[in-house]
């Protein structure tokens, strides 16, 4: 088998292959581990957004993978720069995007299947054995990986009536869907019976659907990043403290005020704030406040986590908020999803009920519960606008309360 040479692999790492040569050199490491392990970890781990080259006209178009991970807040800053400007540009990727957006929607309405564990059959021990060999291991994972993007993004298509894929514009509400109608923004958004939904600004094509879904499902779409932002599972507490925010949730400024209550006995607190890859790490004076902004900006696109500790008279340490490390996290929302954030602020003009899915859907929780109160407000008794406050809320609420602190209020050993 011949092998890579040192100026492909080198280019393969800086990310300056053309397309074709990049699928070249991708099938070559499904098949040669030797080739793989010349190339660096995180490199190899990380593949340049590269568009597929369309079938008309030298067009390039998204891959249905690279539509996937950035739904899922999962690309790099250039690589999410690169995918914003071309869905601008770009009407059928924009369209094959918001048929992804509507279909994971619509899935995170039905409850998750679950199943009982398969006892294996004797005899079945040699799969895996076979599954421990490292080339066996990076073929089928790549392979299914494809087949199972390939199969929800051909769920979400429907075949016209020539037997092509065709896109789906129209959302149906399902059996027995009554007509809903809100006050918003000084007029009426309406879903009728037939899904069909009026009244509000001409927005794009995905963000119309969110709203119809939220309306119809009471669910808000929220990006993947949200699930690394909450606190682990089975770290509720009693409260001594709480830390009140940011936590678990993304935020749009770059030099946030952090807010705590600052328990009984405790003459003053230290703020600890270190950044997910620990390149940042800052420990305040002691405050006696039970707030603080930092002087300079945060960076856009990075994840942090910070912890509050509070002092006695003596200088002993009563208590720290919450008590574990790494717990109350959050994110400064990316340079590109900021600015696209506030394109669709622009045309989502007055409505509450567009700019609160449209903020769920960026992470931003704290200016969604405040969009969707003032929903409520405008439709007081309202199903719909309680059931959408009541999702945002518990989103928020459930990582506060995780966020706290069990220590009593003596000194630490």
């Amino acid at each position: 088998m011949t092998h890579l040479d040192t100026d492909t692999v080198e280019r393969y790492q800086q990310r300056v292959l053309s397309p074709p040569e990049l699928l070249a050199v991708d099938d070559h490491l499904d098949e040669c581990q030797n080739c793989r392990l010349l190339l660096d970890p995180d490199q190899e781990a990380s593949v340049a957004l590269v568009l597929e080259e369309g079938a008309e006209g030298g067009l390039f178009h998204l891959s249905r993978e690279q539509l996937a991970a950035h739904l899922d807040g999962e690309l790099d800053d250039i690589d999410g720069e690169i995918a914003v400007a071309h869905l601008d540009q770009c009407e059928q990727c924009a369209a094959e995007l918001a048929d992804l957006r509507a279909f994971k929607a619509e899935m995170s309405t039905h409850p998750r299947m679950q199943y009982a564990p398969v006892q294996r059959e004797a005899g079945s021990n040699w799969l895996s054995s076979l599954w421990q060999l490292p080339v066996l291991r990076w073929s089928l994972a790549t392979g299914l990986t494809a087949l199972a993007v390939g199969g929800i993004w051909l769920g979400t298509r429907g075949l016209g009536s020539d037997g092509n894929l065709s896109g789906s514009t129209a959302t149906s509400p399902g059996p027995g869907l009554t007509r809903i109608a809100l006050n918003d923004g000084g007029g009426q958004v309406v879903l009728d019976a037939e899904g069909t939904l009026t009244g509000l600004p001409e927005l794009p094509t995905d963000l119309q659907e969110s709203v119809s879904v939220a309306l119809r499902s009471g669910r808000l779409e929220t990006p993947a990043i949200l699930d690394d932002l909450r606190p682990p599972a089975g770290q509720a507490e009693v409260a001594a403290f709480a830390v009140t925010g940011p936590v678990a949730t993304v935020i749009r400024q770059e030099q946030p005020v952090f807010t705590w209550d600052l328990p009984a006995g405790a003459v003053g607190c230290k703020l600890h704030l270190v950044s997910a890859d620990e390149e940042f790490n800052l420990e305040t004076k002691l405050l006696t406040e039970d707030e603080w902004e930092p002087k300079k900006p945060l960076q856009r696109g990075r994840s942090y986590h910070w912890q509050v500790i509070a002092f006695g008279e003596g200088g002993e340490e009563l208590a720290r908020a919450p008590t574990e490390e790494g717990v109350a996290r959050f994110q400064v929302i990316a340079a590109d999803r900021l600015r696209r954030v506030e394109e669709l602020e622009e045309a989502s003009g007055q409505s509450h009920l567009a700019r609160g899915v449209l903020y769920a859907r960026a992470g931003l929780l704290v200016e969604a519960e405040r969009e969707f109160e003032s929903l409520l407000e405008a439709n007081a008794g309202s199903a719909e606008a309680d059931r959408l406050l009541d999702a945002v809320r518990q989103l928020r609420g459930g990582a506060i309360t995780t966020a706290r602190s069990s220590f009593r209020l003596t000194p630490a050993a």
